[in-house]
């Protein structure tokens, strides 16, 4: 019986165009708001790969957008692709069960060379689902200096095999 919600030409993310903020957490690490440092995440309607929409987080040292996919199961692959623009754009993804992270399995990262921040370029990564574990959860980082802005458009996740 072949589920149609996993076809491979399907992709599992929510809002994966950045139309909105839907289907994105916003995480900023606690002991930077306590410093009184001036950061923001937020949706931006002037610059997109291919539209006028991506997710942006601006000035934030530590920090991340998160979405989840559900439903993966062991041995499952999974082809990931976003689109990043900025100096040092970043993407990192941990295994949960039942809502919660396992932090046994360690987190999968994928980074680009630091550019010059100009222009759009692709993120890749190829995860196979290790045993335990019911969803994923990707992680768009920011890891900036004051005024350096770093941006995700096209987030996707495709079932392989």
């Amino acid at each position: 019986i072949r589920d149609e919600r996993r076809d491979s030409s399907e992709n599992l993310v929510k809002n994966a165009n950045c139309s909105s903020m839907d289907g994105y957490s916003t995480w900023i690490a606690p002991w930077l708001t306590d410093k009184g440092r001036k950061c923001s995440f937020y949706l931006d309607k002037t610059t997109g790969c291919g539209d006028l929409t991506s997710l942006c987080a601006d000035s934030v040292e530590n920090g991340c957008f998160t979405t989840h996919v559900e439903g993966v199961k062991t041995g499952e692959l999974y082809a990931f692709l976003t689109d990043a623009s900025g100096r040092t754009p970043t993407v990192s993804m941990f295994w949960c069960k039942d809502g919660k992270g396992v932090f046994s399995i360690p987190e999968s990262r994928a980074q680009l060379k630091p550019g010059d921040g100009s222009g759009w370029r692709q993120i890749r990564a190829l995860w196979t689902v290790p045993e335990g574990v019911d969803s994923m959860a990707i992680r768009l980082e920011a890891k900036l200096e004051r005024g350096e802005k770093v941006y995700y458009d096209n987030v996707r996740v495709y079932k392989v095999r």
